[in-house]
């Protein structure tokens, strides 16, 4: 029932996102190796984003079959869910807290994966001098 209209902000907003990322991040790996080992720095650099995606998707599944029985979750992805009763979806409540559930474990990963950052030396002193702790 969601309209086009509705739908387009967000996505907007994740493509904004990931350009935001994305350029600089591989922009930074590549000014940080020799110019003849770029083509592996950039083998290496999209071998691990293609493995944090479909590490990203297993997470996904093992955490919906975890909230949801694993036939619901099925028919949902393979888009043969229909409802249950004739008040409507009764998966929803479920599916949604699983989404939150989703959400909650991958923005404690993403804010673990700061810190070897963070760690790297020139970055720590300026994330320091940016909190004001010289």
């Amino acid at each position: 029932t969601t309209s086009y209209s509705s739908s387009v902000v967000p996505l907007i907003l994740v493509g904004a996102g990931m350009g935001i990322f994305a350029s600089p991040n591989r922009a930074t790996i590549m000014s940080s190796v020799p110019s003849h080992r770029r083509g592996v720095a950039a083998a290496i650099s999209t071998t691990l984003v293609m493995i944090g995606s479909a590490f990203s998707i297993g997470m996904v599944f093992l955490l919906f079959t975890q909230v949801m029985p694993l036939q619901t979750v099925q028919n949902i992805f393979t888009g043969s869910s229909t409802p249950t009763d004739a008040t409507g979806f009764t998966f929803v409540p479920k599916f949604m807290d699983s989404l939150h559930l989703i959400f909650f474990i991958s923005a404690i990963l993403m804010l673990v994966s700061v810190i070897p950052s963070i760690m790297r030396p020139h970055l720590g002193k300026k994330f320091l001098s940016f909190l004001g702790k010289s």
